[in-house]
Parts: C-alpha cells; sequence; structure tokens
C-alpha cells in the first residue's frame, strides 16, 4: 500500500503546474452568486452576484449576511443575452437580494440591508424603477419573502418599530440593542427584562405585525398584529392561513431536540375581504401548510395538552372547522431530526395525499380522507416536487410520479433531481424547502452513469416540457420553456453560470473567480480503514504539491462527518471554509487529515473519539508521507470539543488547537446566547442549549439531574489534568457556544500546569465575521503549530517520549 501511495504521489507532483499557494487574502476575496430567476414573459434573466467577502461595508452580521450586503441583483435579455448589468442602481455600501414575482410578473420584490436596517422594495420590470416601502419587514425562517395577491398588493410580516429580524442578531448587530440598554442604565432608567417558565418573555404589546400594502396608492393597512412566525394564502387570494407562537411549551419527559418549540404555535384563518379573523383551536406544526384549489388547508394538528407524537393530519375550512384525516389510527410522522419538525404532504386535486404513520408505527404514503387512509405505492424515501393544482408530484426511486384523481402516473424515468439547486435556500425558507409549493423543473440522468443530464422544466399546468442537455457536472440554477440556467465550477471555485438552449446552443453570461486559477492545489489521498464494526470508511489524506519528507500532520476531526470515495470539497477552494481550512494549513506546509467520524445514536459522544482518530492516524503514518512524531490535532465547534476531548484521552498529538468548542456539557445545557438574552420571541431557548445536549451533537438524552455522571465523563473541562500536548483555546464573546467554556478550560489548564493559551475575539459569534480577526485566526494558529510542530525532529521525539511517560 505504502508503495503504490508513493508512487502515486510522485507522478501527481510531476504532472503539477507551477503555482502559488492558496491564502486567507484568497478566501477572503472569493465571489460568489445566490439566486438565479428565468422570467420568459418579460424577456429576463435575474442572478444575484456576490463580490469578494473582504469588500463589505460592514461585518456586524454572521458571514452568510456578511456576503448578502456585497450582493447585487444582475440582469440581462434572456433571447439576447449581453453582460449582466444591475436591474437598477443600486448603492455601495448596500446589499440586494430577490424576494419573489409578482403573479403576472410585471414586479419583483427585493430586499434591501443597509445601516444595519432591513427594507422591502418593488421594482417595476419594464422600466426598472424601484419604491422602497415604509414598513420595515421581518423575515421569519419558514417562509421569508411576501406574498403577492395581485400586482398591485402584497402582504408581509413586518416590525412595529425599526428592528433587525432574528436572523441577522447572529453578530455585533444584536448587540446595538445592549448598548442602548447599557446607556438607559446610566440615564437611571430602568433596564429590566424579564422571562417566567409560565409566561415565556414578559413584555408589553408584540413586535410584529401582518400589513396589506396596495402599490396603488402606497398605503399600509395592519392585517393581524402578533408574533408571526409564518403565513400562507389561498389559491383565490382572498384567505390567509396566520401561524403566530402562543403560549410556553412546557418541557417533555423525553429528551429535547434541536427542533424543539418551547412555544405552542396557533393557526388564524383571515378573510380579506371581510377582514373576519377566525382562531383555530389546537395547536398547528410550525413549517407545514398547504392550501388546496376548493379553499381548504392541510395542516398538522395536536391537541394543547398532548406530544406531536399524537400529531394528526387536518384539513381546515376557511370557517376554522378541523376535521382529523386518516382515522383514529393514523398520525402524522413529525420528524424532528434537524433544527425544525417537518413533514411531507400536499393535495392531488382535492384530495389530501401525506406521509403517515399508522398505530403500530408503519410509515405509509397515504390519501387521506375523514375516516380512512388508502395506501399509494410509492417508496418511503419518496420527496415532494411539487403542486400542479390538478396532481401532487413525488420524486420516487428515479421516477417523477403524479398523483391525482385517477391514481399514480408516471410522467418521466431516469430522474435525480427535483426542482433547482438552492445557492442559498435561506432565501426561500424552510417551509418551501421541505414541501415545494409550485414545481418547476425535474433533472434525469442519461442511460450512460456521469456522461450526461436532462432538465426538463415543468409548465404551469404541470406538463413535463422537453429535455435541455446539461453536462453531468453542472448545478442547475433554473429552468423555463426552452432555456436552463447553469452554473459549473472547478475546484478552485472558479465559476460560469451560461444560458442552455433546447436546441443544444450554450451562451456564458458571467464568470467569477478566475484569479484562483493560478492557485497550487494540494493532493488528496484516499486512505480506507476500518471503523467500527470493521466497516470499511474513508479517510483523507491532504498533502501540499511540492516535496518535502515526511511532513508534519494536523488531523481535522468533526463527529458525524463521513467523507465518500470521492475527492472531499475540503480539497478544494469554498467560501464555506473560514474557520476549518485544509488549504491553508496545507500552503503553511502541513498534511492534514480528515478523518471519517461515524456517530451512533443515541449515546455520549465522547466514548468513540480516540479509536476512531487514531486509526485514521495511523492510516496516515503508514503511508510513510508524515511524521509520527509531529501531529497535531484541530477543531472548530463540534470538532472544538472532539479536539480537546482527545487531548486528554490521548497522547499522540504534539500539539491541539480547540476552537469555539463546548467544554462542559453541564453548562452548556442551560446556556443562553446574547441574542436570546434580549428577545424571546421564539420562548424560552430550550432548543439551542438543551437540545443540542440531550438529543442534539451532545447525545446525552437525559438533562444533568439525571445524568450527571455521564455528563462529567463527556465533558473534557473535568479530565484536562490528563492533558500532555500544548493548547490553543479559541473563542468570541458573543458565540452561542458561550466563551466562559474556554476560559474555564484555560483556568483548568493553568491550575495544572500545563501549556495553555487562550484567544478571545471581541464582536465574534461562532464563525469570525470580520477579516481582520479572520486573518488573525489563521496567523495565530499556524504560529502555535509551527512552534510546536516545525523544531527539530530530535527535539519533538523527546517531547513525544516525555509525554509517554506521563
Amino acid at each position: 500500500m505504502r508503495g503504490l501511495l508513493v508512487a502515486a504521489l510522485c507522478m501527481s507532483l510531476c504532472t503539477a503546474a507551477l503555482a502559488r499557494d492558496f491564502t486567507i487574502d484568497d478566501q477572503l476575496a472569493l465571489q460568489g452568486y445566490g439566486q438565479a430567476v428565468i422570467v420568459p414573459s418579460r424577456d429576463l434573466i435575474l442572478i444575484e452576484r456576490r463580490e469578494s467577502y473582504s469588500g463589505a461595508s460592514d461585518f456586524a452580521y454572521d458571514t452568510h449576511f456578511t456576503s448578502r450586503l456585497n450582493t447585487r441583483i444582475m440582469a440581462t435579455s434572456l433571447h439576447a443575452p449581453r453582460v449582466l448589468e444591475p436591474l437598477f442602481p443600486q448603492a455601495r455600501g448596500a446589499g440586494f437580494w430577490m424576494a419573489g414575482l409578482s403573479p403576472r410578473h410585471t414586479r419583483a420584490a427585493v430586499f434591501r440591508l443597509a445601516d444595519r436596517r432591513l427594507s422591502l422594495g418593488i421594482v417595476d420590470l419594464a422600466t426598472r424603477e424601484v419604491r422602497w416601502l415604509t414598513p420595515v419587514p421581518d423575515m421569519p425562517n419558514a417562509s421569508p419573502r411576501p406574498i403577492w395577491l395581485d400586482e398591485d398588493h402584497l402582504v408581509f410580516v413586518a416590525k412595529t418599530r425599526p428592528r433587525l429580524p432574528a436572523s441577522l442578531l447572529a453578530g455585533t448587530a444584536g448587540t446595538d440593542e445592549l448598548a442602548q440598554l447599557w446607556r438607559a442604565q446610566a440615564r437611571g432608567a430602568t433596564t429590566r427584562t424579564m422571562i417566567t417558565t409560565k409566561e415565556g418573555m414578559v413584555r408589553r404589546g408584540h413586535e410584529r405585525r401582518l400589513v396589506l400594502v396596495s402599490l396603488r396608492d402606497q398605503s399600509a393597512q395592519t392585517v393581524m398584529d402578533g408574533d408571526i412566525v409564518d403565513v400562507a394564502v389561498s389559491s383565490d387570494r382572498r384567505h390567509l392561513a396566520i401561524v403566530s407562537a402562543g403560549a410556553p411549551e412546557a418541557a417533555p419527559a423525553t429528551p429535547i431536540s434541536t427542533a424543539f418549540a418551547s412555544r405552542r404555535h396557533r393557526l388564524t384563518l383571515v378573510d380579506l375581504a371581510t377582514n373576519r379573523q377566525r382562531e383555530v383551536p389546537g395547536v398547528i406544526l410550525r413549517g407545514f401548510l398547504a392550501w388546496s384549489r376548493d379553499m381548504r388547508l392541510l395542516a398538522v394538528m395536536r391537541p394543547a395538552q398532548a406530544g406531536w407524537t399524537s400529531a394528526r393530519w387536518s384539513q381546515i375550512d376557511v370557517e376554522g372547522r378541523v376535521t382529523p384525516l386518516g382515522g383514529a389510527a393514523m398520525f402524522a410522522p413529525v420528524d424532528a431530526s434537524g433544527d425544525t419538525r417537518f413533514v411531507h404532504g400536499g393535495w392531488a386535486d382535492r384530495t389530501p395525499v401525506a406521509r403517515a404513520t399508522d398505530a403500530k408505527g408503519q410509515h405509509q404514503w397515504v390519501r387521506l380522507a375523514p375516516r380512512t387512509a388508502k395506501p399509494l405505492r410509492l417508496g418511503m424515501e419518496a420527496t415532494p416536487v411539487g403542486e400542479t393544482g390538478h396532481a401532487y408530484l413525488v420524486l420516487d426511486r428515479g421516477r417523477l410520479v403524479a398523483v391525482d384523481a385517477t391514481g399514480l402516473r408516471t410522467l418521466a424515468r431516469g430522474a435525480v433531481q427535483s426542482g433547482p439547486t438552492l445557492l442559498d435556500p435561506y432565501a426561500l425558507g424552510f417551509r418551501r424547502i421541505g414541501n415545494p409549493d409550485v414545481p418547476s423543473m425535474i433533472v434525469c440522468a442519461d442511460a450512460r452513469p456521469g456522461a450526461v443530464r436532462y432538465v426538463r422544466p415543468i409548465a404551469a399546468g404541470g406538463a413535463v416540457l422537453s429535455p435541455i442537455r446539461v453536462d453531468a457536472s453542472a448545478k442547475i440554477l433554473a429552468a423555463a420553456g426552452r432555456h436552463a440556467l447553469v452554473l459549473t465550477s472547478d475546484e478552485r471555485a472558479t465559476a460560469t453560470i451560461s444560458l442552455v438552449d433546447r436546441d443544444g446552443s450554450s451562451q456564458m453570461l458571467d464568470r467569477i473567480n478566475e484569479a484562483m486559477r493560478a492557485v497550487d492545489l494540494p493532493v488528496a489521498i484516499d486512505l480506507r480503514t476500518a471503523g467500527r464494526g470493521e466497516t470499511r470508511v474513508h479517510d483523507w489524506l491532504i498533502l501540499p504539491r511540492r516535496r518535502s519528507p515526511r511532513r508534519p500532520l494536523i488531523v481535522n476531526p468533526y463527529p458525524g462527518l463521513a467523507y465518500g470515495a470521492d475527492r472531499p470539497r475540503e480539497a478544494g477552494i469554498s467560501q464555506a471554509w473560514i474557520s476549518d481550512n485544509a488549504l491553508i494549513l496545507a500552503s503553511a506546509g502541513y498534511a492534514v487529515l480528515l478523518p471519517s467520524m461515524p456517530l451512533e445514536r443515541p449515546g455520549n459522544p465522547s466514548d468513540a473519539l480516540v479509536p476512531r482518530i487514531e486509526a485514521a492516524t495511523e492510516a496516515a503514518i503508514a503511508t510513510g508521507l508524515v511524521d509520527p512524531a509531529r501531529v497535531g490535532l484541530i477543531g472548530h465547534s463540534f470538532g472544538g470539543y472532539a479536539a480537546l476531548t482527545v487531548a486528554t484521552r490521548s497522547s499522540r498529538f504534539a500539539a491541539v488547537v480547540a476552537a469555539n468548542g463546548p467544554t462542559d456539557l453541564i453548562a452548556a445545557h442551560g446556556h443562553m446566547p446574547v441574542a436570546d438574552k434580549l428577545r424571546h420571541d421564539i420562548g424560552i431557548p430550550a432548543a439551542s442549549s438543551i437540545g443540542w445536549t440531550e438529543a442534539g451533537q451532545g447525545g446525552m438524552a437525559l438533562p444533568p439531574s439525571r445524568a450527571g455522571a455521564d455528563y462529567l465523563a463527556a465533558s473534557p473541562l473535568i479530565h484536562l489534568d490528563r492533558a500532555t500536548a500544548p493548547i490553543l483555546l479559541i473563542t468570541g464573546d458573543l458565540d452561542p457556544v458561550d466563551m466562559s467554556q474556554s476560559e474555564r478550560a484555560f483556568m483548568e489548564l493553568y491550575r495544572h500546569g500545563k501549556d495553555a493559551q487562550l484567544v478571545r475575539y471581541w464582536g465574534e459569534s461562532h464563525t469570525n465575521a470580520s477579516p481582520g480577526n479572520i486573518r488573525d485566526y489563521w496567523s495565530t494558529i499556524i504560529a502555535f503549530f509551527d512552534e510546536h510542530l516545525k523544531p527539530s525532529a530530535a527535539r519533538i521525539t523527546r517531547a513525544a517520549e516525555e509525554r509517554s511517560r506521563n
């Protein structure tokens, strides 16, 4: 094995062209794209283009929304495309992104973020003029866009006073209000905030309202006040289903997950013609709303005193009457494995179709009626594609299937993808991601695997149109009629957007990151090793292309992340790698090991860390390409937890970096992030802390009062007296993983006479946003590893021997 690997590496080195190293400035200079839309009726292509990250005017947000500050909405003609130009004048220092087209595509809603304020504007697509509305918009995570009722009217969730949406408060933008409280205290004012387990946040009034805006006279009418989290409009555009957060949810006896909602959500139906509001009894599942053609709402409901295991698929008429579906023994299988609870369902003409669970716990796709559920011959992994009004479309085992009044019909075979590739899924909202409302396209593979793919647009009535041939490696961003927008990119993030026609012609519209062509990419070697149960897993060894005998090695684990047989994305250039970046370490002369870290649930996550990481490390050493005496360990977030845990249980590593990771799971169980200390719109913030430790990555299942010994065993803070390697701890004062986690670890290391450093970044959250802090973060890490992994081999060997004796 060793000889083959060395030979392969030598061949790669001999054929590599001379190039330059990748730097953190390259990382900060990367450009990108967001949403893309084809508007045939207006002869328009709209593309969000993102300029370099370091050119942003404000770094008070997390990295995602900082990137949006550099976003411009660009346009060109569909039938005579030219160089992209701004859709309308867009000032520097502000960010702009699309928020949906009007029904006849005469207008477009757009967001603008500038000077710590979000605005909503309306662009006339004929004149390219934009008008900014007076109400301050919110962006509910379930569905952040406004809803168009017709060409002249739209509704959206607005703030009752100028405040940023909660999604924009991950950075220092959220501390503006904290500073206001400090100034008020200095003036002698009352600055109290209060939260109770029975009432949630105690405050006066609501901070959200639903507004109806008329573009004819620029008027704005309040439809409803409340803590509104989602809105859906009926097909006749007259009725609104409004979900708002109500009374606090009692903590369940079962483990709390990261999808836990600590406020019960209630449903209100509003008739826009009469302004009549109807409260619907029961608790509604946030994140699923589907109107039928005959104005019935499909939803998931449960009694106020019951849990989600007893949730029922229900239809609700416009008078607010609830009818449970499927009979007494049929339930809605609410999945809470991620950050939100979700279900799959929709309408096949006037018949509800959904995934359901029977009394025996068996999952199946069914047609629902008030007293019965008729099974459908669909696989359990079938995923929604959207509704056409007459049929419900799903992607099922390579088939595009229509469920309609007559049964099941296969519309296309060889289907591998439904809908476009979403470069910015946050812009769409999680409700539409989980259950698309309008199908747009299906992607089918050629009979020869990987040779070519075909995009088949879906017309408004549900017809699957003739295919458009695209390259197999391309990402399809949009499709309509005879055209598709495709994105092709390489490992150096050099990307091109092209317009592809059904006749086979293709025209490039834009290209980004061309300067990255000169970057020297590392070699990636697949190390197949045996994991738990002797299952073969893929660990990847990343090596700089420049020759060097037995380089020092840095291991970068992340529990729960497992790699496949394809070269990992981490070996290429991507905007995602801010806190973990194998290329920067490779450019500094290090080999980087990416071990696969599959986790078994439930269970203490620390139990399997050492054997898995050490097995991968031994496989890397066995290649003869790295120095066994110069091995370091680095991790960020849950990877930081893994790095520090391993540092207390293994003497293999000569230096350890743990960034933004929890060290004390008992303290993590009840922590409140800064933004949640000021705002409790969601209720008691249990999902991000209790949910993480019990049913999330922490995997402890029980609270500390019932499993204290397990929490102590899994907390590296308690075992730092066993650490043998120098340790660098990195944290931020606004990190949801509280800064005190790293501070207390540092104090414990000091108490036990260990070699430790603590770096704190002020104004930063879980990932640094300021370019200055990002540069310092990496220069600090590299300097730390250089100090401990690049002295003479004899010194390193002596240090390793001393650690083994300890």
